[in-house]
């Protein structure tokens, strides 16, 4: 198994070594600052991490049970037997007076009077 490490540790260093040798100043530049980038986000991360959940529980260790919500009943008065429960629905108005019956005129045709 040491080996094996080994060998891939070797590996990852010449190959590191045959890109570095290829790329231009320019390349190199972006990649060193990628790995420096990532490796100042690191220790942030961590303190960020350890704040929140020492916060959560802080938070855990304020909270005590509170009384029970208690449950809500609700109770629909009895119907009269006057009212239907749909009066919302009805409309006051009379319905309006149905339209006289369409004529019909053809263009083209004698008029014809009945």
């Amino acid at each position: 198994m040491q080996t094996l490490k080994l060998v891939a540790v070797a590996f990852a260093l010449a190959l590191g070594a045959a890109v570095a040798y290829r790329l231009s100043n320019e390349g190199m530049a972006v990649i060193v600052g990628v790995i420096c980038g990532v490796t100042a986000t690191i220790p942030v991360s961590l303190l960020v991490l350890f704040v929140v959940r020492r916060q959560e529980e802080q938070r855990h260790a304020r909270r005590e049970p509170g009384p029970a919500i208690p449950p809500v009943i609700v109770v629909q008065p009895p119907t009269s037997q006057g009212w239907t429960g749909q009066s919302w629905s009805q409309n006051p108005l009379p319905p309006p007076d149905p339209f006289p019956p369409r004529q019909w005129r053809i263009i083209g045709e004698e008029d014809v009077d009945e």
